[in-house]
């Protein structure tokens, strides 16, 4: 199948639980795409992502991978770095206020996240659209980057959370991010009140599909 000027041919399935391989297996083979299942333990990730390009052309894989020791990895980490190399990743996943947070620091290279309950063969295809045109350089507007204003609200200490507001943003949502997002320096100065820069997907709807990247003092 030539996706975006791209051939996919086969889909690996990247899932801890065996009856949600099988049942993602569906929807792939509907598209008559090979559905390869990957039974674990996987190996580290670099090593696993490595073998992974010789047996698919693209993944789709759950987040919570380190259940029953399937992986050492999770799935954001895994499609992130797929992303990163230009291999077309689909995170499909449940997600909890819990998940949003340890995605949120690879969020800028997950354009393509679904629900298991939004999973059939038109999904897939414009997952696999969204990733592969992002490659290319071109964005959809909830994707779209631009230079914002972010005020820092709170601090969490204990969690080494931030919650920050984007003023310029279409909503009055009051955004949790973990410090890692933030290079070191900035953090040390992330206090309540403090006003930084950095670029965002002013274009996206709710909060879980923001992402920020090159962090500035104002």
């Amino acid at each position: 199948m030539r996706i975006a000027d791209q051939d996919i041919q086969r889909m690996a399935i990247v899932d801890d639980e065996e009856d949600s391989r099988e049942s993602s297996t569906y929807p792939i083979e509907e598209l008559s795409l090979t559905a390869v299942q990957e039974a674990g333990p996987l190996p580290e990730l670099p090593a696993y992502i490595q073998e992974l390009r010789g047996r698919a052309d693209g993944v789709l894989c759950d987040h919570h991978l380190r259940i029953t020791n399937y992986a050492d990895f999770n799935g954001a980490e895994l499609a992130a770095l797929c992303y990163q190399g230009q291999f077309p990743a689909i995170l499909c996943t449940k997600w909890d206020a819990a998940s949003v947070d340890e995605m949120r620091r690879w969020r800028r290279f997950l354009p393509a996240l679904l629900n298991p309950k939004e999973l059939n063969p038109d999904s897939i295809i414009r997952s696999l659209e969204t990733c592969i045109s992002e490659f290319a350089g071109v964005y959809s507007e909830p994707r779209r980057r631009w230079r914002a204003l972010v005020r820092v609200v709170a601090r969490d200490e204990q969690r080494s959370f931030l919650f920050i507001e984007i003023p310029t943003w279409d909503t009055n949502d009051i955004v949790k991010i973990p410090f890692d997002v933030l290079p070191g320096a900035l953090l040390t100065d992330a206090r309540p009140g403090k006003r930084l820069h950095a670029f965002t997907n002013l274009g996206a709807e709710r909060h879980e599909e923001l992402y920020f990247e090159n962090w500035e003092a104002q």
